[in-house]
């Protein structure tokens, strides 16, 4: 496919000089326009507001977090991730330019150049001839699915991460083709970038397995075991202190332990041939927006992305006939005794497979960004195939002028793309373009759309809530909608349940506070009257009434006061105990509601509504034996009670979770037929279409 390195031991500078000059340029042309581009989505969160970036005497606390601890106080579920080496970037940009953002997407084109120019080194590696070294490394620079990484800020941290892989493996390289102490310095450096590459991006973990395999299959005469030895043992060598330390700042653990949410990952409640074939759809995905991306956006999560469940889906036949090309690639490079070359198509795959879905699950079923580091090697496989298929002068001729073609248009989509990424407002009218019935789309734009009083706005928000009410970030930017026009009923609908997901917000609870105060005051009366009502009755019936109206006032922590202080003479009442846990997780103590639910059961087990409300909450938490004893518990309220509507919603959730969709859309088709006209109806109307656009 492509002549050998010219040199054992290294790379003549005369043999690169061109196609890395050509590559760097490409890569700065491809980015040259998102210095024009203010922050957007993330980087207000993770550059902008993050004082681990910007407070002075706190860069140390870099090191010994998480990626996202500046949210710990209110956001218990935030994905565990552990990122210092791209959050110390940050700060230096900081210390440079303050929070100018031209800074910060300088740096990101610059590193888009370097890794750019790292694929031309690596395709000279593994035995790419001149040409087809400049043809990877322009493909590489040219992509436009690589603007989310480039134009995106926080997308630094595949830059990093894929920067330090390269250059794990260069060095790896050089290493196996030196003696001596010169070899272990190659080594030692090789580790080196391996640990960089990692405090990165959890991605860098494919440097862990490519580093000793490059390793291995790297062309010398004699010492493969010794090679291998000392590469896995620089690789250990920046494995263990990185583990220690992302130990230390995820808190005593390494991976995240909370299920993620189907509104980010629609894997998690598939069936188990959506699993599958859902796999070979999203590698289809990623190598069709690679050759041809017409559609790119910031969000492939709930309702964005139709899990196949059968290999006829267009994406499946993509993905399945890809890997199929990469086998072939790969054996006959291996038989034509280009073994580097044979793992770079296998590395392909390799790097991919963490961010895959398909080992574990992840907060993220598809992202644009986590392509990069696979399109590497992808690049270097297709500049290799490629200038093969033009070694006859006829194909040569019309070949070039199709592949300048191709890196012309590439350059164009990479200017249009990293124009949406300008704004918040571009890129989140952008994204509703591509995918209007987005979950994190549509609020993200309703929010957008209510702040200048486009009615849009608020239906968007009021949708995203249908939905999916267990959304935070929906219900409080639907709170925060209706606030601002002065709609405090529907307002104080929005933030009770926002505040209920996340108790310790910065901002919802103060929120919630002003307009459940201008709510009560609105009903001071009838809750004067009816805390008078029990102070001369005595009895729990009254005691309840009276707590049920603080909760509608959003007065939740008093009413826990009020009945906490009365503990003593109801605590064995079961309808004590059901109010205490509705409370409990109105305050975002879920734990607590689960177990004072329980109690209530145990006093009296005869209540439907409490048997799914308890139900719900375990479904909704998902630890081990939750959705076991979430079916026994929807059971016995169905043999109690088989028409009562929550009950009915409550097994079409289970049967969803459980993957028997078909279940699911026949209890909502026949329960919308009982029920009148109202806000019930128009939710499950909803969810019924959702299911049936997923089925």
């Amino acid at each position: 496919m492509a002549d050998a390195p010219p040199s054992p031991l290294g790379i003549p500078v005369d043999s690169i000089a061109w196609p890395v000059a050509l590559a760097v340029v490409v890569a700065l042309l491809s980015g040259g326009n998102t210095l024009l581009n203010g922050f957007a989505y993330d980087d207000f969160a993770i550059v902008k507001y993050n004082p681990a970036v910007w407070v002075p005497n706190r860069g140390a606390e870099i090191w010994t977090t998480d990626y996202w601890a500046h949210t710990r106080g209110y956001d218990a579920n935030r994905d565990l991730l552990y990122r210092p080496l791209t959050v110390f970037t940050f700060r230096l940009n900081n210390m440079a330019g303050g929070d100018n953002p031209t800074g910060y997407h300088a740096v990101n084109v610059l590193l888009h150049a370097l890794v750019a120019a790292l694929v031309v080194v690596l395709a000279t590696c593994v035995g790419c001839g001149q040409q087809a070294r400049a043809l990877a490394g322009v493909l590489f620079a040219a992509m436009p699915i690589h603007t989310e990484a480039v134009a995106n800020v926080v997308g630094r941290a595949e830059l990093l991460a894929a920067f330090f892989a390269l250059a794990a493996l260069t060095l790896v390289w050089r290493a196996t083709r030196a003696t001596g102490a010169l070899a272990a310095l190659w080594y030692a450096l090789s580790g080196v970038c391996v640990l960089a590459a990692l405090l990165s991006k959890e991605s860098g973990i494919a440097a862990v397995v490519l580093v000793p395999l490059f390793a291995f299959v790297a062309q010398w005469p004699a010492g493969r075991g010794r090679r291998v030895l000392m590469a896995t043992m620089v690789v250990l060598a920046a494995l263990v202190p990185y583990l220690v330390l992302r130990y230390h700042a995820l808190g005593g653990q390494l991976l995240q332990t909370t299920v993620p949410s189907r509104i980010t990952n629609v894997m998690v409640d598939a069936t188990a041939a959506e699993r599958f074939w859902g796999t070979w759809q999203l590698f289809g995905m990623y190598i069709t927006k690679t050759v041809w991306p017409q559609d790119l956006c910031m969000d492939y999560s709930f309702q964005a992305v139709r899990l196949a469940a059968s290999p006829t889906n267009l994406h499946v036949a993509i993905g399945v006939l890809s890997v199929a090309a990469l086998v072939v690639v790969i054996v006959l490079a291996w038989r034509s005794g280009q073994q580097l070359l044979a793992l770079t198509g296998a590395a392909v795959v390799l790097s991919y497979l963490p961010v895959s879905n398909t080992l574990f699950l992840i907060k993220t079923l598809f992202a644009e960004r986590v392509w990069y580091l696979p399109s590497v090697f992808l690049a270097v496989v297709a500049g290799a195939v490629i200038v093969r298929w033009l070694r006859t002068p006829r194909r040569q001729r019309v070949g070039h002028w199709v592949m300048l073609v191709i890196v012309l248009a590439g350059l164009a989509r990479c200017w249009e793309r990293n124009a949406d990424w300008r704004s918040n407002w571009c890129l989140f009218r952008s994204a509703y373009r591509v995918h209007p019935t987005s979950v994190p789309v549509m609020y993200c734009y309703g929010s957008w759309l209510a702040g200048i009083g486009n009615p849009l706005g608020l239906e968007l928000l009021e949708r995203s809530v249908q939905i999916a009410p267990g959304l935070f970030d929906a219900q409080w930017a639907l709170g925060r909608a209706y606030a601002d026009q002065g709609d405090d009923e529907r307002a104080l609908r929005a933030l009770k349940a926002a505040v209920m997901q996340q108790p310790h917000h910065p901002q919802a609870p103060r929120l919630l506070k002003e307009v459940s105060a201008r709510v009560a005051e609105a009903r001071r009366a009838d809750l004067v009257q009816l805390r008078q009502r029990y102070a001369q009755s005595g009895a729990l019936p009254d005691l309840l009434a009276w707590i049920d109206a603080l909760l509608d006032t959003g007065q939740a922590g008093d009413a826990l006061s009020a009945l906490a202080a009365e503990e003593e003479r109801f605590g064995d009442h079961a309808a004590y105990h059901h109010t205490r846990a509705v409370i409990l997780m109105v305050n975002g103590r879920r734990d607590e509601a689960v177990e004072s639910y329980r109690r209530s059961i145990a006093l009296d087990g005869g209540q439907p509504e409490v048997l799914v409300e308890l139900a719900s909450a375990l479904m909704d938490r998902r630890r081990p034996g939750d959705v076991s004893e979430a079916e026994e518990l929807i059971n016995r309220a169905f043999r109690l009670n088989p028409d009562n509507p929550q009950t009915l919603i409550a097994r079409a959730e289970l049967s969803t979770i459980q993957g028997r969709r078909t279940e699911a859309i026949d209890i909502y088709r026949r329960l919308i037929e009982r029920l009148p006209p109202g806000e019930l109806r128009t939710t499950l109307e909803t969810r019924l279409e959702i299911l049936e656009h997923d089925y």
